[in-house]
């Protein structure tokens, strides 16, 4: 009989799609597949099969399963002779119950055991070492995780795991091949680990395969983990992973650390998984894939986790996930965030988390400023060519859509300017209106407009808008006593753009009310700004303008009905009607003197 751990392995390393497609041709369709089914005769495709739960089922003749009832049916095999054919696909070597001598499973299996008693003898000592459970509970670990995860700790001693397990019978050669010592000088040998709190790394039926070792102070290097070995391939696995495929969720978290996804399970948020100091990996990705659907990202801030997060997101848009990106504040990881603010909050940003296009269009803008004229071409220039990579039509126009309305671009020249592209054109923008948020004083033919464009009311609407602009206190404040029909229609874009800022947490200031105004109004706003001084009281200041433009709101709806009034032939009850309103109006009028 094959052990059950050695026939999920084979069923995990055999993908689905890659060995059907070994018998028939798969094409994409939403988030599975479909084919002609090879087993009965059919023009058109009912063969589907479901990449995320790893099944097949064909709707012509009913047939269906998983990678090993393929095989049975394809080669007609019984299920043991399926294992084997697919084992022998991937280069495993088949374990049985009269074959325990085969020399790789003995192996995998003797590690296996070795790991499980380290651990033990890992978390017997955290127990008994004050420094060690200090450090936990000063990093948030509560004694239910730390059960939970089997976390231990490894003494400041050169031979302690060592010398433990060989009171047990263990060989050093056994111990050296589990990667758990090193051999020294003269043959000598001591522990990999010490001094460490340690993360047993499990693999998805629970089983101890590997550890990870982090230090208590800021010596270096921070982290430790195991080497490679027969039964660990840390591109094969993924921390946490035996939790999180139990969850009811079909949305995972991928941090970097253990300490991260530690944090996320304490606070109840199960679905989260360590990509162990890796790259994300197909096989990780094919692993995934089981069990969920969306995938957030979360790794850190720097170059390093920017790189490793692009190629994590391709690899994972490449196998049907829905992939996002979670932003922390600089110099925030997901422990440090989730232990500081809450659960809450980090679901908050969760929520707003970014598309893989739209986080690369970050990064443009991080490297490119769109608001500088020294910088705004190559802005433009690096987003048509990465929109011009996005493959699905309706896709590349609902983006391209997104960032002309987001950064206030031509959407019809960029649109073409993608197009052309595509066909294999450089970028031209000799007629792209490259953007339209002018920085002050950017546009110098468009602060030429004359003074009487620059109607008063224009100019006191956003006048009202730069002041709030200036505190978030008296933004809140001043929201509360008006609404936006107090605005023109232009202004009232821009009064609108404002309060979704401050919703969203981002900083406001003339600044932001500049780069959301159009080309025409970033004119009148840098002419304002010109001439601005800040008044000493602000909320006083914007009540002042409220009245101004209030009353020339009423004084303009009074001049309608007036107009209205000299019609002889208007009904009495319309006239009556309109004498309400305008008593109406002078009262409101009175009210704000």
């Amino acid at each position: 009989m094959i052990p059950e751990s050695q026939v999920e392995d084979i069923i995990s390393r055999n993908d689905l799609v890659d060995v059907i497609n070994e018998y028939t041709h798969l094409a994409r369709r939403g988030s599975g597949y479909m084919g002609l089914c090879p087993f009965h005769r059919e023009k058109t495709p009912s063969f589907s099969v479901h990449e995320g739960k790893q099944i097949f089922k064909c709707f012509g003749c009913g047939k269906g399963g998983n990678v090993v009832h393929f095989i049975m049916l394809a080669e007609g095999l019984d299920y043991r002779s399926a294992l084997e054919f697919l084992a022998n696909r991937v280069g495993i070597e088949i374990e049985t119950t009269r074959s325990r001598g085969s020399s790789t499973t003995k192996l995998r299996q003797d590690i296996m055991s070795v790991n499980k008693e380290a651990a033990r003898f890992f978390f017997r000592n955290l127990i008994d070492n004050k420094i060690a459970q200090k450090y936990c509970v000063d990093r948030g670990i509560d004694v239910k995780t730390i059960k939970k995860f089997g976390i231990g700790f490894a003494p400041d001693a050169w031979s302690a795991l060592r010398e433990h397990l060989k009171a047990q019978g263990v060989s050093d050669e056994l111990l050296l091949k589990a990667g758990l010592i090193l051999q020294g000088k003269e043959n000598s040998t001591y522990d990999r680990f010490r001094n460490r709190l340690m993360f047993p790394i499990f693999d998805v039926l629970g089983n101890v395969i590997a550890f990870g070792g982090r230090v208590l102070d800021d010596s270096m290097p921070k982290y430790l983990n195991s080497p490679e070995t027969v039964l660990y391939t840390k591109g094969n696995h993924l921390y946490a992973l035996n939790f999180a495929r139990k969850s009811e969720s079909k949305r995972v978290f991928i941090v970097e650390g253990y300490m991260d996804c530690i944090a996320l399970n304490q606070r109840g948020i199960t679905y989260s998984v360590a990509s162990l100091g890796t790259a994300l990996t197909d096989n990780q990705a094919k692993l995934l894939k089981k069990y969920f659907d969306e995938v957030i990202i979360s790794y850190d801030a720097d170059t390093a986790g920017q790189n490793a997060t692009i190629r994590g997101m391709e690899i994972l848009q490449k196998h049907g996930f829905r992939v996002k990106v979670l932003e922390l504040p600089k110099g925030d990881d997901p422990d440090d965030y989730i232990r500081k603010y809450g659960r809450d909050k980090f679901f908050e940003l969760a929520d707003g988390a970014k598309t893989f296009v739209e986080y690369q269009v970050s990064l443009i803008e991080g490297r490119w400023s769109p608001k500088q004229l020294d910088t705004r071409i190559e802005f433009v220039k690096e987003v048509v060519e990465l929109l011009a990579k996005i493959e699905n039509r309706v896709e590349r126009d609902m983006y391209s859509k997104w960032v002309s309305r987001e950064y206030d671009l031509s959407e019809e020249t960029l649109q073409m300017q993608v197009e052309n592209r595509i066909k294999g054109q450089k970028v031209n923008l000799d007629n792209l209106y490259v953007i339209k948020r002018a920085a002050v004083r950017a546009d110098t033919k468009a602060m030429e407009l004359k003074d009487e464009n620059l109607t008063k009311r224009d100019r006191n609407e956003k006048m009202l808008i730069l002041l709030m602009s200036e505190e978030v206190q008296v933004l809140r404040r001043v929201r509360k006593e008006i609404n936006s029909d107090l605005f023109t229609e232009k202004n009232r874009r821009l009064y609108e753009s404002l309060l979704k800022r401050e919703e969203r947490g981002e900083s406001i200031g003339s600044e932001s009310v500049l780069r959301d105004a159009d080309i025409e109004d970033a004119a009148v706003i840098s002419e304002i700004l010109s001439e601005w001084l800040t008044p000493p009281d602000i909320y006083k200041a914007c009540k002042e303008i409220i009245i101004k433009l209030r009353n020339a709101k009423y004084e303009e709806r009074l001049a309608e009905i007036y107009e209205v009034l000299k019609d002889e032939n208007l009904d009495m009850e319309e006239k009556i009607k309109l004498t309400n309103e305008i008593k109406k109006i002078l009262e409101e009028k009175r009210a704000d003197i």
